[in-house]
């Protein structure tokens, strides 16, 4: 006997129920190879299910449940024959296994962005995290710190990609968190920050990172930067200012010194954050959107407030990429001054 898989079971709307599993058995007695892709047998006397093609199981007829596919078989408590599986079944069982935990990363990792900041008068900050896989490295972050009330912006790329990038992330995310409720200056955070990843981590994990405090009240920043891509500051009236001061990336060695660079965000001054995944997006033809094209964008961005600034770039990156797929993270932070009266 020799059918298509999809005819051995679809025999008609007017097939009986009966009808189908009479066709199902036959496939079993007659081991139809063509039919292992649409379905399997089960044998309650042993838990075991089978593809019609198995020769180690030929069981009584009462005692054989049938099943669309494998996972069914293994929701009802059936584990897989080794002998008629091949290492591609395995395979696929892996690649469940690992969508399924790669699912969960992703919900622990989106639990890990920032949320909406409430009662912040004056002020506006909006940020996006768009990982290349399931889950990334990008460190995007910004709260208000409870002993003064000043608003903490964080924006770091830990180096690699997937799972191992998040975990490292996660543990950053941690870390930034414990050194901010300090007060400590950002350069003395970036300092003990380095000293933790490198003590906790192997010796190729490393990360860039922009952390910076404000004083909401009067507008004055102090930032340090451990080697990642120079944020943007632009100021009415002013050239643009890019705050690249600090050091090298934290992890790559157990002391390093960071400098800190201080700042002031007047009344429509906007602070734009990024990863590498921004500038390097690349389009169709190879060519990098860039640091330039984006400080032209940033020089120009409309008074549309900090998540309208953020769009903006985010199309105008899309748009530069024409459907080209990501090779890496990408994220941008956005922090404005309200202008008076807003």
């Amino acid at each position: 006997m020799k059918s298509e898989p999809a005819r051995l079971i679809a025999l008609g709307a007017d097939a009986s129920p009966a009808d189908h599993e009479e066709r199902l058995w036959q496939a079993v007695l007659a081991r139809d190879a063509s039919c292992d892709g649409q379905f399997v047998f089960g044998v309650r006397s042993t838990g075991i299910y089978c593809r019609p093609s198995c020769g180690a199981r030929r069981p009584r007829r009462d005692r054989v449940a049938f099943f669309s596919t494998s996972f069914d078989a293994e929701r009802e408590g059936f584990r897989a024959c080794r002998r008629c599986t091949p290492p591609l079944f395995d395979d696929a069982m892996a690649k469940r296994r690992l969508d399924a935990e790669l699912r969960v990363a992703a919900a622990l990792h989106q639990r890990l962005q920032p949320a909406p900041l409430t009662g912040l008068a004056g002020w506006d900050v909006a940020a996006a995290c768009v990982p290349c896989r399931e889950v990334g490295g990008d460190y995007v972050d910004f709260f208000r710190r409870d002993a003064d009330g000043r608003l903490i912006v964080v924006l770091g790329d830990v180096a690699g990609k997937g799972i191992g990038a998040a975990l490292l992330m996660s543990s950053l995310h941690a870390a930034v968190h414990a050194q901010a409720s300090t007060g400590a200056p950002p350069d003395v955070v970036l300092a003990e920050l380095n000293r933790y990843l490198y003590a906790s981590t192997p010796a190729e994990a490393y990360a860039t990172l922009f952390y910076a405090e404000i004083d909401v009240a009067t507008g004055r920043m102090a930032s340090a930067c451990a080697g990642h891509n120079a944020p943007m500051l632009r100021s009415p009236g002013a050239a643009l200012q890019r705050l690249d001061t600090g050091g090298i990336p934290i992890g790559l060695m157990p002391q390093a010194p960071y400098e800190r660079q201080e700042s002031t965000l007047a009344e429509g001054a906007v602070l734009v954050a990024y990863s590498d995944g921004i500038t390097e997006c690349s389009n169709p033809e190879g060519e990098e959107f860039g640091e330039a094209r984006l400080a032209e964008l940033v020089a120009a961005l409309p008074h549309e407030g900090a998540a309208g600034a953020r769009d903006h770039v985010r199309d105008a990156v899309r748009r530069f990429a024409r459907g080209s797929v990501a090779k890496d993270d990408a994220s941008i932070l956005v922090a404005t001054r309200l202008a008076s009266g807003r």
